[in-house]
């Protein structure tokens, strides 16, 4: 894809914030816990808003709150905005919720992240090798599905021979690694806490008290839950600069 535009990025980073809104007020009305993940925390902390060139954004809610936010969101459900349910949607292996508007009228994939935080192993030898392998095993699988109009062009002809090994194995066969993934830790009994997609680093694995504990933080003036410790939290995902801008490809 060609290099966005200044306004682009403003445009879409506008349409994304809609849907941060939306999320945040169906949880807010009806209790559930959320967080901002990612990118987005650091872009509270750092900028009280988007990163300058960032074209996602990313939350966090508890396993045990996915069904309940689902039901929340046709309950409240926002006027434009629709929610990609993975467990309804045909043609759909990704291994989270998301939110998208209803009505894009821009040529990009514009979405808001909802991934539900499931248990990760204790140990830190275990949590490198099983984080690794989740994330890799979740890039292949919704591969099957993907746009390759939205990937880089270096991956795109990665992405087109799994796509094309992928058409013989039945979707209820991937869906039940999703599921398996999901539940292998109990929630419940984990130390720690990851998602099942992300970029397969151990530091991913993030102590529970890390990420459950939450503030409110301002982002485009309106106020999120983001981790109490942002420091600690934004130290163990980016770094100890990560105050520094440093723009990734």
């Amino acid at each position: 894809m060609a290099e966005l535009s200044d306004n682009e990025i403003k445009n879409i980073q506008d349409k994304l914030f809609e849907l941060l809104v939306a999320f945040k007020d169906i949880c807010d009305k009806e209790n559930i816990w959320y967080s901002l993940a990612f990118g987005s925390v650091l872009g509270a902390v750092r900028h009280k808003g988007f990163i300058p060139w960032d074209t996602d954004a990313d939350v966090f809610i508890k396993l045990e709150d996915k069904e309940k936010f689902r039901e929340a969101f046709y309950k409240h459900k926002p006027e434009g905005i629709k929610l990609n349910d993975i467990s309804k949607e045909k043609k759909c292996l990704q291994s989270h919720d998301k939110l998208l508007l209803e009505k894009n009228d821009i040529d990009f994939d514009i979405h808001l992240d909802i991934y539900q935080l499931v248990g990760a192993p204790n140990e830190e030898n275990v949590q490198t090798k099983y984080i690794k392998y989740a994330h890799n095993i979740d890039k292949i699988i919704r591969s099957k599905y993907v746009n390759i109009h939205y990937c880089k062009n270096k991956n795109k002809w990665k992405v087109a021979i799994v796509k094309f090994l992928l058409f013989f194995v039945p979707d209820s066969v991937l869906r039940k690694n999703i599921h398996k993934r999901e539940t292998k830790y109990d929630v419940n009994k984990a130390e720690y806490l990851m998602v099942l997609c992300g970029y397969g680093k151990q530091k991913e694995c993030l102590p529970k008290n890390l990420i459950l504990e939450s503030k409110l933080a301002e982002f485009n003036g309106v106020e999120f839950n983001i981790p109490r410790d942002s420091d600690k939290y934004l130290k163990r995902i980016y770094g100890d600069d990560y105050m520094t801008p440093i723009q990734y490809d």
